[in-house]
C-alpha cells in the first residue's frame, strides 16, 4: 500500500539527506510532502534546484530569548497543515515541530539523528518519537526507540551509488583540470548548540591561507563574513562536493564538511578547540579507526599537519585506500531508509529478529532483503 509521507528540513545537509530518499520513494509511488523552516534562502534554493516541491513554514529563528514562543508558533501552524494533509509516516532531523505534533496526531515518526550536542533538541522531542536511527558510531543510548545503523547521513548522497563528481567544477574556480588546489571551510557558529564555542580566529584563517598559498591554490566556503583581506580567495560553488572531491587537503572548523570531504577520499583535517566537540562519535571513529580525517585543537599542530600534507604528492591515493575501507564496511543509508519508511512500522518488527539488534550491520541485512537492495 502507497503511503503519504511528510518531511521536515532546515538545514542544507537535511535536502541532502532525504533527497534521494524522496526520489525513490515517489518513484515506486508513494506520495511526499516537505516543509521547510530556515533561516536563509539555502534550503529553497536546493529543493528548486532539484525539483521539489515545499511548504513553507515560520522563518527560522536562533534567539534563545524567543525560541520557546517560536516553537509554540510553528507547532501550531505545522499541526495546520498535518491535520489537513493527513501524512502516514513523519521523516526527519530531531525535530521537535514533528515530535509535538506526531503525539498529537498520532502519526508515526522516525527520526534521523548524527550529532550528540543537540542535546537540547532531543530532550524536547525524544518522548513523542517512535524511531530514532543513528550511526553505530554515536555514543549516546537513547532507549528502546534507538536503532543503530553502521552508516551516516553523508553515505545519503555521498555513497558511490549516488554521487559521480564533475570536473567541471575545475573551470568553475578558474583552475587548469589537475592543478592542486586546497579547500578551507569556516563555520559561524550561531546555532544554538554552538554557543560557547568557537572555530579559527581570524588571525589563524590569514596565516592559514598564506601559508597554503605557497603550495598550492586556495579556496575558501565560510558561512560567515569574511574580513576584506579574504574575500578575494572566497568561491560559493553549487557543487561543493566536487571540489571537495578533487582538492589535495581540506581543512576545516565546521562537523559536516569534513566528514563528506573524507568520504570522497581527500585529506581532511579539522580545527576544534572546544573539548565537547570531540563527543561526536562519527569523527572520532573516521579518526581512529580510518584515519580518514584528524582534529586538532592546537593551531600551530594544525598549521604543521597542513603544510606537510600539501606539499606532498601521494597522500589521494592513500587517503583514496583509507576511503574504500570505510565504504566496504558501511552500508548505504538511502537504501536502507527505502524499505525501513516504506514498510514501517513492519520493518522495525523485522529489524527486532536480528541477534545484534538495536545495532544494525551491512551483513545483517541479508538475512530478509533481496540481494542488492540494500548492499
Amino acid at each position: 500500500m502507497n503511503k503519504k509521507i511528510a518531511f521536515i528540513m532546515a538545514h542544507p545537509s537535511d535536502v541532502y539527506l532525504f533527497r534521494f530518499l524522496i526520489e525513490k520513494l515517489k518513484g515506486q509511488g508513494h506520495e511526499c510532502i516537505i516543509f521547510v523552516r530556515e533561516r536563509e534562502r539555502i534550503v529553497k534554493y536546493l529543493l528548486n534546484y532539484y525539483g521539489l516541491k515545499y511548504i513553507e513554514i515560520t522563518p527560522a529563528k536562533y534567539s534563545m530569548f524567543s525560541r520557546a514562543i517560536y516553537l509554540i508558533k510553528t507547532d501550531v501552524v505545522l499541526y495546520k497543515h498535518l491535520k489537513k494533509l493527513k501524512p502516514d509516516v513523519l521523516v526527519g532531523r530531531v525535530s521537535p515541530y514533528f515530535a509535538h505534533n506526531n503525539f498529537l496526531l498520532k502519526k508515526y515518526f522516525i527520526a534521523f539523528e548524527d550529532n550528540e550536542l543537540t542535546s537540547l533538541n532531543m530532550l524536547i522531542s525524544l518522548p513523542f518519537i517512535d524511531t530514532v536511527i543513528t550511526p553505530s558510531s554515536f555514543k549516546y543510548n537513547l532507549g528502546k526507540k534507538h536503532i543503530y545503523v553502521d552508516s551516516c547521513k553523508e553515505l545519503a548522497y555521498l555513497h558511490p551509488n549516488y554521487f559521480t563528481p564533475n570536473n567541471d567544477v575545475y573551470d568553475e574556480l578558474g583552475i587548469d583540470k589537475g592543478e592542486k588546489y586546497v579547500i578551507l571551510r569556516f563555520n559561524a557558529f550561531d546555532a544554538y548548540h554552538d554557543i560557547g564555542k568557537r572555530g579559527l580566529s581570524i588571525k589563524e584563517k590569514h596565516e592559514l591561507v598564506r601559508e597554503l598559498e605557497k603550495y598550492a591554490h586556495v579556496f575558501i566556503s565560510s558561512e560567515i563574513k569574511l574580513p576584506n583581506k579574504l574575500k578575494k580567495y572566497e568561491v560559493k560553488l553549487p557543487d561543493l562536493h566536487s571540489a571537495l572531491y578533487y582538492a589535495h587537503l581540506h581543512v576545516s572548523d565546521t562537523v559536516t564538511t569534513p566528514v563528506e570531504s573524507a568520504i570522497l577520499g581527500t585529506p581532511t583535517l579539522r580545527y576544534t578547540p572546544n573539548p565537547k566537540n570531540k563527543d561526536v562519535g562519527l569523527l572520532m571513529e573516521m579518526e581512529k579507526k580510518y584515519k580518514l580525517l584528524y582534529n586538532y585543537n592546537d593551531f600551530n599542530t594544525l598549521l604543521d599537519a597542513t603544510i606537510n600534507i600539501v606539499k606532498r604528492d601521494d597522500v589521494k591515493r592513500i587517503w583514496e585506500k583509507r576511503r574504500d575501507r570505510f565504504l566496504e564496511d558501511k552500508l548505504d543509508l538511502t537504501a536502507f531508509l527505502v524499505w525501513f519508511v516504506r514498510n514501517y512500522p513492519e520493518s522495525k518488527l523485522l529489524l527486532k529478529q536480528l541477534r545484534t539488534f538495536p545495532r544494525i550491520e551491512k551483513k545483517d541485512l541479508k538475512k530478509f532483503l533481496k540481494q542488492g537492495e540494500i548492499i
